[in-house]
């Protein structure tokens, strides 16, 4: 079973950019991981390397400790086979650790936005390839 969690600050960021107040949060959680809960079970992942050589385990300006890694990973969806190259970002919120992926602009964003100790830390979106149809 996958957990899908999310860090409370940037969960809050995010819900407050969308205009969400304190009440409707837990019942939007749950909408949440009901849907990457059925994203999930749409894609089958094929293959997963995490280059932990590679990794880069850094202390934020605020203390906060965080690391960023290379990931690739293979997938199946709906009958295509894609390839994501690009990183996964770890990092301490409220005494937990994370593990976030940088899927897109917006998301780079919204995590800058919710940590803004991280402002400088290298984050970009994965390059995604199909590799059959």
């Amino acid at each position: 079973m996958i957990d899908v969690t999310m860090p409370p600050t940037l969960l809050g960021e995010l819900m407050r950019l969308d205009g969400i107040d304190e009440s409707q949060r837990a019942d939007v959680r749950k909408q949440l991981v009901a849907m990457s809960a059925q994203a999930l079970r749409d894609a089958k992942l094929v293959e997963l390397t995490v280059d932990v050589n590679s990794a880069k385990i850094e202390t934020s300006s605020t203390g906060r400790r965080y690391a960023t890694m290379p990931v690739t990973f293979i997938m199946d969806v709906k009958g295509q086979r894609m390839r994501s190259i690009g990183g996964y970002l770890a990092l301490q919120d409220s005494g937990r650790w994370y593990v976030l992926s940088m899927s897109d602009g917006a998301t780079i964003r919204s995590i800058q936005a919710a940590y803004p100790d991280l402002d400088h830390t290298p984050m970009a979106p994965p390059k995604i390839e199909v590799i059959t149809q």
